[in-house]
C-alpha cells in the first residue's frame, strides 16, 4: 500500500508542478525539469521503487517531458568524475567484503582500549598521514566509513550515541580539512588556497 501511495503522490507531484502557473522568469523547459526533480524527490522519499531505479527513470523523463534532449540528460556519465565517485564507492564496499573494515576497527579499538574519547582522537587524527596517501576526501570517507561503524558497534555503541554523532560528524566535516590543510585532493583546497591568498 505504501509503495502505490508513494507512486501516486510522485505521479501528481510531475502533473501538479507541470500544471501549475510557471513562476516569473522560469521557461517552459525550466519548469518541466521542476516536475520531473519533484517527481524524483518523491520518488526517493517515499520509495516505491530502488532509488538506483528512480534515478534513472528522472533521467529518462526529462528527456521526454521535454526537459532536455537525451543527449543533455546523460551528459553527466560522459563525465570522469561520475566514474570517480563510483570508483570511491567500490573502495568502501571492497573495504566491508574483504573483511578489512573488521579488521581495522580491530585494530583501532586495541589502539584506543576501548575508550571512546581516544577511539574518536584517533579516528581524526587518521586523516593527516591518510591525506598523503589517499588526497581525495571523497575516497577516504568512502574508505573509513565502513572502518569505523563496524569499530563503533563492535565497542557496542549504537549509532545515536554521542561517540557515534561526533565520529561521523568529523568523517565528514574535519576529513576535508586534512585535503584543504595539505593542499591536497581535488577543487576545495585549491579555491580555498587562492581565496586566502595562497599557502606556503
Amino acid at each position: 500500500m505504501r509503495s502505490l501511495l508513494g507512486l501516486a503522490l510522485s505521479i501528481l507531484a510531475l502533473v501538479g508542478v507541470l500544471l501549475a502557473p510557471a513562476p516569473a522568469g522560469l521557461t517552459p523547459e525550466g519548469q518541466r525539469v521542476l516536475a520531473v526533480v519533484a517527481m524524483t524527490v518523491v520518488l526517493w522519499i517515499a520509495e516505491p521503487v530502488p532509488p538506483a531505479v528512480t534515478g534513472l527513470v528522472a533521467i529518462l523523463l526529462l528527456s521526454l517531458v521535454g526537459g532536455s534532449s537525451l543527449s543533455q540528460a546523460l551528459y553527466g556519465f560522459s563525465q570522469p568524475l561520475v566514474y570517480f565517485l563510483f570508483g570511491a564507492l567500490v573502495l568502501g564496499r571492497g573495504t566491508t567484503t574483504s573483511g578489512l573494515a573488521e579488521r581495522a576497527a580491530s585494530y583501532i579499538i586495541a589502539r584506543s582500549r576501548r575508550s571512546g574519547t581516544l577511539f574518536y582522537a584517533g579516528a581524526m587524527l587518521l586523516f593527516v598521514p591518510l591525506a598523503f596517501v589517499l588526497p581525495s576526501a571523497a575516497t577516504r570517507g568512502a574508505i573509513l566509513t565502513p572502518v569505523y561503524d563496524r569499530a563503533l558497534a563492535l565497542m557496542g555503541l549504537p549509532r545515536g550515541a554521542p561517540t557515534a554523532k561526533a565520529t561521523m560528524l568529523g568523517l565528514a566535516i574535519l576529513n576535508r580539512l586534512a585535503s584543504t590543510a595539505l593542499l591536497t585532493g581535488g577543487l576545495v583546497p585549491v579555491t580555498a588556497a587562492a581565496l586566502l591568498g595562497g599557502f606556503s
